[in-house]
C-alpha cells in the first residue's frame, strides 16, 4: 500500500510546477522535460521502484515529446562510456575467478607488512589498484576476507582498534583509488559520457589517469599518514608465519593466473598507447573498443588441457545490468535536459548569485 501512496505522491510531485504556474515561461518540450526529472529523482530518492525501472521512464515518455524522436532519447543507453563499463565489468569478473587478486596482495604484506603502519600501507595501495579496474564494492569484497586473516591469523593478541582502521583503509582506499581511471566508479563515467554526448569534450582513458594520479597518490599518502601517524600507536613488528604459509598454498603461478595478468596488462598497454597505435596502423581504437576485445579474450583462452576458459555461458550472471540500464537512463535525462533548453532555463534563475561577492 506504502507503494501506491508514493507513486500517487510522485506523480503529484511531477505536476507541481503545473499546479503553481512555475513552468509557464517553459515550451512544451522543456516542460515536459521538468516533468520528467522531478519524477524520477523522486523515484530514485524514495526507490518506490527498481532504480533500473526508473532509469527507463525517458523511453516511456517519449511519445509526448516534440521534435525529439525516439531514437535521440534511446541512444545513451548504447553509450560508448555504457559499453566501457560493460567491458571493465567482463575483465574484472576474469580478473576475480583467477584468483590473482588474492596472490598480489598478500605477497605485498608478507614482502613489506612487518608492523602495524606497513600492513595499512599494503592494503591502501592494493586496494586503490584494484579499485582502478573493478567497481569499489567489488574491491572492498576482495579485500575484507584478506584482512580478516591479517587480524585473526597474524596478530598475538586482539586488537579491536587496528581492525577497524584496517576496514576503513580498505573502504577509503577503494573509494580514492576510483578516481584514477573513466571506469573506476560510476560517476566518472557519467561525466565523461555526458562531456562527449552534449559538448562534444572527449576525455580519453590515458588523459584521464594522467590527470588524477597526482591527486589521487595526494588522497593516499594522506589517508595512511594520518592512519599510521595518528590512530596507530604500536610498533612492535608483527609475525606474518601463518601469512607464509597461506602464500605456500597458492602455489605457484596457476595458468589462469597469468591468463589474467596477460589480458590485464594487455588492456593496460592498449590504453596507453591507443594514440599511437592508432596513427601507426591508421584504425581507430576507443577505450570501450580495447576494453571489449580484450574481456573477450576471458572467453577464448584457456586455462587447461580441456579448453575451459576464465568466463563460460554463464558469465552474464555476474554483469550488473542494472547499473548499466540505470546508467543510460542517467545519460538520456541529461541529454533531453539540455536539448529542449531546460537546462539554460533552469540556470537563468541562478542569476541572483552575481550580487554575492565570492572573492
Amino acid at each position: 500500500m506504502i507503494k501506491y501512496k508514493l507513486l500517487f505522491i510522485g506523480v503529484l510531485f511531477s505536476l507541481l510546477p503545473d499546479i503553481f504556474n512555475l513552468n509557464s515561461d517553459l515550451d512544451h518540450n522543456s516542460a515536459l522535460a521538468l516533468r520528467m526529472m522531478i519524477l524520477m529523482i523522486f523515484f530514485w530518492l524514495t526507490e518506490t521502484i527498481p532504480n533500473s525501472i526508473t532509469a527507463l521512464i525517458p523511453i516511456s515518455f517519449s511519445p509526448f515529446f516534440i521534435d525529439i524522436s525516439m531514437k535521440d532519447i534511446v541512444t545513451p543507453y548504447a553509450s560508448t562510456v555504457v559499453f566501457l563499463l560493460l567491458g571493465g565489468f567482463v575483465l574484472a569478473n576474469g580478473f576475480e575467478k583467477s584468483g590473482l587478486h588474492e596472490r598480489i596482495a598478500i605477497k605485498a604484506i608478507i614482502s613489506f607488512g612487518e608492523t602495524r603502519q606497513k600492513i595499512i600501507l599494503c592494503f591502501i595501495l592494493s586496494t586503490a589498484f584494484f579499485s582502478m579496474w573493478l567497481s569499489n564494492t567489488a574491491t572492498c569484497l576482495l579485500m575484507l576476507p584478506i584482512a580478516k586473516f591479517v587480524v585473526d591469523d597474524c596478530l598475538k593478541e586482539q586488537d579491536e582498534s587496528f581492525a577497524k582502521i584496517l576496514l576503513l583503509s580498505i573502504a577509503y582506499s577503494a573509494s580514492i583509488g576510483g578516481m584514477s581511471t573513466p571506469i573506476g566508479t560510476i560517476p566518472n563515467a557519467i561525466m565523461v559520457s555526458f562531456l562527449n554526448e552534449n559538448y562534444e569534450y572527449r576525455i580519453d582513458f590515458i588523459s584521464w589517469f594522467q590527470y588524477m594520479l597526482p591527486v589521487v597518490l595526494f588522497l593516499l599518502l594522506s589517508l595512511w599518514l594520518y592512519f599510521s601517524l595518528v590512530l596507530v600507536t604500536k610498533k612492535e613488528k608483527i609475525s606474518l608465519e601463518k601469512l607464509f604459509k597461506k602464500y605456500s598454498s597458492l602455489g605457484g603461478l596457476s595458468h589462469k593466473e597469468k591468463v589474467s595478468a596477460l589480458v590485464l596488462i594487455l588492456t593496460s598497454l592498449l590504453w596507453i598507447f591507443k594514440s599511437k597505435i592508432n596513427l601507426l596502423f591508421d584504425i581507430q581504437l576507443t577505450d570501450s573498443g580495447i576494453a571489449i576485445l580484450c574481456g573477450l579474450l576471458f572467453f577464448v583462452l584457456p586455462i587447461d588441457i580441456k579448453g575451459n576458459t576464465l568466463l563460460g555461458k554463464s558469465w552474464y550472471k555476474d554483469v550488473p545490468w542494472n547499473i548499466l540500464i540505470l546508467f543510460g537512463g542517467g545519460l538520456s535525462m541529461a541529454s533531453i535536459i539540455v536539448s529542449t533548453g531546460l537546462a539554460e532555463d533552469l540556470s537563468k534563475n541562478l542569476h541572483f548569485i552575481k550580487q554575492y561577492d565570492l572573492l
